[in-house]
């Protein structure tokens, strides 16, 4: 069982965000086996095996940003996020299973 493997307890690999499935309160991201409907500025994060993060975020005018920084386990749920630009505050992110992890909005 590998990383990116969606039965894997890991949650290194691929992960992007699912407007369809975010609540008011959580913000929802999926692996990259599930599938998404075609959709503007979808943020994708993905988390190396090595703990170094990259990705993108929608930028003002619909284009990729990159991202870069690390993340680690904070438990067997909880996954913390630290980005290296400007403007990017650390994240919490809560495992929900082998194919969803949230952040709190806001």
């Amino acid at each position: 069982m590998t990383a990116a493997d969606p039965d894997s307890a890991s949650p290194a690999g691929v992960w992007i965000h699912a407007h369809e499935d975010d609540t008011p309160q959580r913000m929802v991201f999926r692996r990259t086996a599930g599938p998404l409907p075609p959709s503007r500025g979808r943020a994708v994060l993905v988390l190396n095996e090595d703990g170094s993060l990259g990705g993108t975020t929608p930028g003002p005018d619909d284009r990729p940003l990159q991202v870069s920084g690390s993340w680690k386990l904070d438990g067997p749920t909880t996954v913390s996020l630290a980005f290296s630009g400007k403007g990017q505050g650390p994240s919490v992110l809560e495992l929900e299973g082998s194919d969803r992890m949230t952040v709190a909005n806001g």
